[in-house]
């Protein structure tokens, strides 16, 4: 939803199925957004040791990249204690119209004393530098969740 300022919150939910990345076979996960001309805008923190990582975390959006063509895309890595930290996978997307069908949504209530989620979730695969979809371990595809 856009405040009076022109922001918006973007939830950076979580990444289910992640593919096995380290040694011991799991993934130490962490995501970046970035603008469309490659500008770094938000880093979530790491999900250590898991092939589900949940990060619950909330970025502003400013008007500014609202208004400018709206693309975002969110690259996740998996991060290295010794070595180069290694890419996943990364979701492409325009914001402007997610930002406009969360605007359109109803508001959905909170469940079991929790926080309200935002109004508008989206999943999205993940793609490898080719462009074809990243799957985990188990075979399913690896899925980013946002909420708008």
């Amino acid at each position: 939803m856009l405040s009076k300022a022109g922001q918006a919150m973007l939830h950076l939910t979580e990444c289910k199925d992640l593919p096995k990345m380290d040694i011991g076979g799991l993934c130490d996960a962490y995501a970046v957004v970035s603008d469309a001309s490659g500008r770094e805008l938000y880093r979530t923190e790491i999900c250590k040791k898991t092939l589900h990582a949940y990060w619950h975390e909330k970025m502003v959006v400013d008007g500014e990249l609202l208004g400018g063509g709206g693309d975002l895309t969110i690259t996740v890595w998996d991060w290295d204690t010794v070595s180069k930290d290694d890419f996943v996978g990364k979701a492409t997307f325009n914001i402007q119209q997610h930002f406009a069908k969360a605007s359109a949504a109803p508001p959905q209530p909170p469940q079991g004393g929790a926080a309200a989620p935002p109004p508008w979730t989206v999943t999205f695969p993940l793609t490898d530098k080719k462009g074809a979809a990243v799957s985990g371990s188990n075979g399913h595809p690896t899925l980013l969740k946002l909420g708008f």
